[in-house]
């Protein structure tokens, strides 16, 4: 497994409340000094965003679709 790969699960884990205290610390660096590690941890909370702003987005039968019209309603917004 890629370098790459394994922080992105370190950072989807973080997210989660996965890691250690010592982890969470070393994570959050290497996401403070890396400007792709920030972007990833950005678009994970842009996710978690949009379904939790609705209880009704994961039922809703084209997903995809849906996600895709979020996503550019957030973009468009900032």
């Amino acid at each position: 497994m890629n370098d790459n790969k394994v922080m992105r699960e370190k950072i989807s884990a973080l997210a989660d409340g996965e890691l250690s205290e010592f982890e969470t610390r070393r994570i959050l660096n290497e996401i403070k000094h890396n400007p792709a590690y920030r972007e990833f941890w950005r678009n994970i909370h842009l996710v978690r965003d949009l379904v939790d702003e609705s209880e009704d987005f994961l039922y809703e039968r084209d997903i995809s679709t849906n996600l895709r019209s979020r996503l550019r309603t957030i973009f468009h917004r900032n």
